[in-house]
């Protein structure tokens, strides 16, 4: 019985730094500094030219994206 009460909080703590994480991520990165870098890497890997027009923002539904 004492290993569940171990992996439960094993398991709660490794979400709670996911959280933390993901928080951190999405307060202190910003994704329009990467706007030029995603451009040549959509032309590079799938060869389609990428028009970013406006700023790009983190959106979070089922999972971490940008809008």
């Amino acid at each position: 019985m004492v290993w569940i009460k171990r992996l439960s909080l094993l398991v709660v703590g490794l979400l709670a730094i996911i959280a933390l994480l993901l928080a951190y991520v999405m307060l202190f990165v910003n994704p329009n500094d990467f706007k030029d870098e995603l451009k040549s890497v959509a032309l590079e890997k799938a060869n389609v030219s990428l028009r970013l027009d406006g700023d790009i923002s983190w959106s979070f539904s089922l999972g971490l994206g940008l809008s």
